[in-house]
């Protein structure tokens, strides 16, 4: 008579092994997210420095931009191993979001008359 075989376990019953090598790591998705953002920092503001509006957009860009690195070294710091898809999605996306909110305050603070320029 043949020996029925044992059915392996599920991975969640498994006691020991290499539970590091199950987890994929997201280091290259957050290479690829900088590398993405410097480009789309790099365009932008190149552009905005060619523009001839006195330099104006290329302040909103720049503030934009130190917003942005300041964020992303908080979202680094907080999970450098294991970040979220959140954390990857913001800082890939996240420097057109910081100049869209950068630009909004300084619309409003010029509006206001508190800010001229």
């Amino acid at each position: 008579m043949a020996k029925p075989e044992s059915p392996s376990l599920h991975r969640s019953f498994r006691l020991i092994g290499d539970l590091e090598a199950e987890r994929p790591t997201r280091a290259g998705s957050l290479r690829d997210a900088f590398y993405f953002s410097v480009v789309q920092q790099g365009i932008l503001l190149l552009f905005t420095a060619l523009l001839l509006d006195g330099g104006v957009l290329f302040r909103v860009c720049g503030v934009g931009s130190i917003a942005y690195w300041v964020g992303a070294v908080i979202v680094v710091v907080r999970r450098p191993r294991n970040p979220t898809a959140k954390d990857v999605i913001l800082l890939k996306y996240g420097f057109p979001l910081a100049v869209a909110v950068v630009m909004i305050v300084q619309a409003v603070f010029t509006l206001a008359g508190i800010l001229t320029g």
